[in-house]
């Protein structure tokens, strides 16, 4: 191994990072990301020198950026780029501080290499730039019966099975030490079995209430002309007339009415004669807006609420998580001349506080777009024991690519991991209806018109990783830091 030139050493971050990122791809070759890993395994132990190593972080972020989220191209070119390079700066602290272990602590670099990684998803979910698409977990989205161990440790226990299945295939591969397979047999016959049994022991109640989802698909470039606000109308009239009888309310997608429906008579009329005509409570997004009379200037928030058969609308929610450029400016508190820079953004405020509402007896709380992908967040709408989730978006920015699929399959493992019902309502699909088992109850195509429905099911009691371990991820980012630091002062 020692002649191998460095510059073919690249050859082996980009491998990993391509694996990684078609394992995520809607192409249901999931199973790769059990050797994603490898390849960087390799390259770690050839010990690089900090110039390769740097070379590598690039390496791998863009290759990784460029497979698994090309679809950032469609919403924001600059976007995509400013990605591949914070994805950069990302790496080139993790390869760095792997190098570190390596060197300094080799008994310990395996372990180190999982930890530093797992924090590095971890903290994909905190601050303005937030944007934790990158857990490993998510390719094993179309795999449900391995998915159900997700109620004890989150998405970031996927991430370490999968971690820890790359490093036993790595050890059998350089060492040809049986002992490596027999942990890796082990390993998946405990993770199987307890899924395979827990999948099918769950107790799941019929609460013999309905919610349908309605999907017309408004194309991106008109949905907000007035122009076609009548059309927009019409589509959701005719289709909200589609949902049967026995189903007592329909859900809208993000921004659905567009218009200020608590604030402008038109829309608000228009949302009360849907509900009185169809004799269903809707639930919609919208924009709003309050008037700040200390500063002087209105608010804006993407927001959604309830409106019952009466046509009674309740406090609605506004988004709490924004994304990065695309719906606010990170930053702007803090550099105030932000304001002025415009990217076609649309500057949202933060929404404060979570919402809890009542469909015939059953409590359940929405949330919009991509706050879905937040586990944190999830957790704390399940710990007030909501029987379901509406969440609420408009992938039509996605078009026909990759993106629309990750962003749906998020939703099954927020439903395994709170042992919630999720509906997703998505402007041009892909709106889906997930039972508290990861189960597909029901799904539409891309850019389709039509309706889905289904029962809503409840399970009696918090998952454990609602009730203790969804502080799982911030354990393993404290023996991180504990393993940097006391390699850092170890003697040599």
């Amino acid at each position: 191994m020692k002649n191998i030139q460095f510059n073919k050493l690249l050859l082996l971050p980009f491998l990993s990072a391509f694996l990684l990122g078609i394992a995520r791809l809607p192409i249901h070759l999931g199973f790769i990301s059990y050797c994603g890993f490898i390849p960087l395994l390799y390259f770690f132990d050839h010990k690089p020198d900090n110039r390769i190593l740097s070379q590598a972080a690039f390496v791998f972020s863009f290759t990784y950026t460029v497979t698994a989220m090309h679809w950032i191209t469609l919403v924001t070119l600059p976007g995509f780029v400013g990605m591949i390079l914070l994805f950069y700066l990302y790496f080139l602290i993790i390869f760095h501080l792997n190098k570190i272990i390596w060197l300094k602590n080799p008994g310990f670099r395996y372990l180190g290499f999982i930890l530093i990684w797992l924090t590095f998803e971890h903290l994909q979910s905190y601050g303005q730039f937030s944007f934790p698409w990158f857990y490993t977990g998510y390719s094993l989205a179309d795999y449900n019966i391995l998915l159900q161990p997700a109620e004890i440790g989150g998405i970031t226990l996927i991430s370490l099975y999968i971690l820890i299945t790359n490093l036993l295939i790595y050890k059998f591969i350089t060492s040809s030490k049986k002992s490596s397979l027999i942990w890796l047999v082990v390993l998946h016959l405990i993770w199987t079995g307890y899924s395979n049994w827990r999948y099918h022991s769950i107790k799941l109640e019929n609460t013999h209430r309905r919610a349908g989802i309605v999907q017309v698909s408004i194309p991106q470039d008109v949905k907000w002309k007035s122009a076609y606000r009548d059309t927009t109308f019409s589509l959701y009239d005719e289709y909200i007339g589609k949902i049967s009888d026995e189903t007592d309310m329909v859900i809208l997608p993000e921004s659905a009415i567009p218009g200020y429906v608590l604030r402008r008579y038109v829309f608000k009329n228009y949302v009360n004669r849907m509900v009185k005509k169809h004799k269903k409570a809707i639930f919609t997004g919208f924009p709003d807006y309050i008037y700040d009379d200390k500063n002087d200037k209105a608010l804006y928030y993407n927001s959604c609420n309830l409106f019952d058969t009466t046509g009674t609308a309740y406090k609605p929610y506004y988004k709490h998580i924004l994304v990065p450029i695309g719906e606010r400016i990170p930053l702007l508190s803090v550099i105030p001349v932000l304001n002025r820079v415009e990217l076609g953004q649309a500057n949202w405020e933060y929404g404060k506080e979570f919402r809890y509402y009542d469909y015939k007896g059953l409590k359940f709380t929405p949330q919009i777009c991509f706050e879905v992908a937040f586990p944190e967040i999830n957790v704390q709408m399940a710990s007030q024991d909501p029987v379901f989730v509406v969440n609420l978006t408009n992938d039509a920015w996605y078009y026909h690519s990759a993106g629309l699929y990750q962003h749906a399959m998020m939703a099954r493992f927020r439903a395994i991991e709170t042992r919630t019902q999720y509906f997703r309502s998505a402007n041009t699909g892909i709106s889906l209806i997930i039972n508290p088992r990861g189960d597909i109850l029901a799904k539409t195509g891309i850019y389709t018109r039509e309706t889905i429905e289904a029962d809503i099911y409840d399970y009696q009691g918090k998952s454990l990783f609602v009730r203790y371990f969804h502080i799982f991820p911030d354990i393993l980012a404290a023996l991180a830091a504990l393993l940097l630091l006391w390699t850092l002062i170890k003697k040599d």
